[in-house]
Order: C-alpha cells, then structure tokens, then sequence
C-alpha cells in the first residue's frame, strides 16, 4: 500500500449560500475533503467564526470525517460565507469580506505540523488578506521540503496579477482552469499562444513538476516536467452543478503525483473525480477512492 501523504490544504472554509440551500464549502475544505477520500492524510488549516455558523460548520466537518485539528476559532470575526447565483449549472460568487478565514494565524501548532507535510496547498482567495497572506508565506518557509500545489482559482475581487505571480514562484503543482491560463502566463511574463505551448512555457518558466488544466466538459490538459503531454475528454454525464469539481480534480491530481503515479494516471483519476463531483449537488457528498478508479477505468484510461 502506497504511503499516506499529509497535506495541509490552507484558506477558506464557509458557507455557500445557494438559491434553494446552503453547503458547507470553500476551495480548501473541498480539496481537503476529496484528498482524504482519495488516501491521503489531508488536514484544513482555516479559521471559522465563534459564532452558530461556525460551530455548525465545525460539527459538519467532523461528521464528514475530517481531520479538524488545524481549524482555528475566531472570537471577533464571523465565519465566512458565499452567496451563489447558478446559470446554467455554473456558479457565479460573491465571496463576503472581513470573515474568519481572512485572519489565519501561525500559531504553534499549525507550525509545528507543517514541518512533516509533504505537500502545502494553496490558492488565491485564501492570501486577498494581509494576515492571512503573511500566515501561508510564514508556513512555506517551515516546510521548505513539502511540494507546494497552487489551485489558482481566481475569483472577482480576490486577486491582483502582483498576487498571483507572487503565488506562482511558491508553486510546484499548477492546476488551472482553461481561462486562468492566460492570467498565470500573463503575470510571469509569458506569451500566450495555444493552449499546450502556453501550458508548456510556464511550466519551464516556474521550474514546475506539473501542470494540470482544466477544460469543463472538454476533460483536461496534462504537461509534467519530463515533457509529458496528455490530453484527455470529458467523461458524458449529467450535470447537477458544477461546484467543486475543480477541487476535486486538484486535490486527486496532487494525491496521485505525490503517490508517484504518471502524468497520464493523475490525468484520468482527476479527470474521473472532477466528472463525479459534477453528478451530485454540492460539493461535499461522497466520492470513494473505488468510485474515482473505476470512471478511470472505464474512460478508457
């Protein structure tokens, strides 16, 4: 049996307020969620209110199964919360300031752990604040040996091309969605061309071990730093709606590289993942590990 990995997934953890219900979500705790499922030992570091939302979302945490060690309680801020428009099965968000999350502090245990991650996850809605932005810089420089993976999820209001190259530099796991790509070329400095040249020359401008794009329904695009390339389509199902499939991609790509599987193998376990996430409503209903192989398989991968 493979090694269990630790990886520590930072930022946000909230509430998404849908128009007919409200889920427990957040890019972290769904890629927290679905690498834990996938085998890893997968740990949120975040920061939830003192307050009904908070300790409905901490309960709700630990019915899911998760690793709550690393989730911090704030007394002055309220847990976080996002309210979700969907069009057609894709979310539109607005993401609620000054909430919880944006406050996460180094304290000593989240340091003393992160000595022993194997990878760091990150993304760009959980540094738009300066606490929390100087936290995650403060964790990095305590694992200077954990693989660092960047989900850049971009999101109005929460980023800055000064930002996002800052995160990129941290990065040695990519996944991007197929209308970031062009951003993340943009603040390195790279020209934008087709999509896999694109792909190509930031992965050799970032020195990264991999880069993932994904293409929604068109599956998704794989480069590694052995010059593998793949390619894959989108699995056919019927979509409920598309929140945290991204995540899910991310959080079983990074798993199956930090397991030493082949590009090709992340590619069709993440791709699979990701089509499964897009069959339920919500983020946070059950996926297995025997659930994601089997799409794999069955795709053809």
């Amino acid at each position: 049996m493979a090694q269990m990995k630790l990886i520590l997934a930072f930022g946000e953890a909230l509430w998404d307020e849908l128009p007919d219900r409200r889920e427990l979500g957040g890019a972290p705790l769904n890629y927290t969620l679905r690498a834990a499922g996938f085998g890893a030992d997968a740990r949120l570091v975040t920061r939830l209110g003192c307050d009904a939302g908070g300790d409905e979302a901490h309960a709700k945490l630990i019915e899911l199964g998760l690793n709550t060690s690393l989730i911090q309680r704030d007394r002055e801020h309220p847990t976080g919360r996002v309210t979700i428009k969907l069009e057609h099965g894709i979310p539109a968000y607005t993401i609620h300031e000054d909430v919880a999350w944006d406050f996460i502090e180094p304290a000593p245990d989240l340091m003393g752990v992160a000595e022993s991650a194997d990878c760091i996850s990150f993304g760009s809605v959980a540094v738009r604040s300066t606490r929390s932005r100087a936290t995650l810089s403060a964790l990095l420089e305590r694992a200077p040996n954990a693989v660092r993976m960047c989900d850049l999820n971009l999101r109005n209001g929460c980023w800055t091309p000064m930002r996002v190259a800052t995160l990129l530099r941290h990065t040695q796991i990519l996944k991007v969605s197929l209308d970031e790509l062009p951003i993340a070329a943009a603040a390195m400095n790279v020209p934008v061309s087709t999509m896999e040249e694109t792909g190509s020359a930031l992965l050799h401008r970032l020195s990264l071990r991999a880069l993932a794009v994904t293409l929604g329904a068109d599956g998704c695009l794989g480069l590694d730093d052995t010059g593998a390339v793949v390619r894959l389509p989108g699995h056919r199902i019927t979509v409920a709606d598309t929140v945290g499939a991204g995540d899910a991609f991310a959080a079983v790509f990074t798993t199956s590289l930090l397991r030493g599987r082949r590009l090709a193998d992340a590619c069709a376990l993440a791709n699979a993942a990701g089509s499964l996430a897009v069959g339920q409503h919500g983020a946070t209903g059950p996926i297995s590990a025997a659930q994601i192989e089997a799409a794999a398989r069955g795709h053809g991968a």
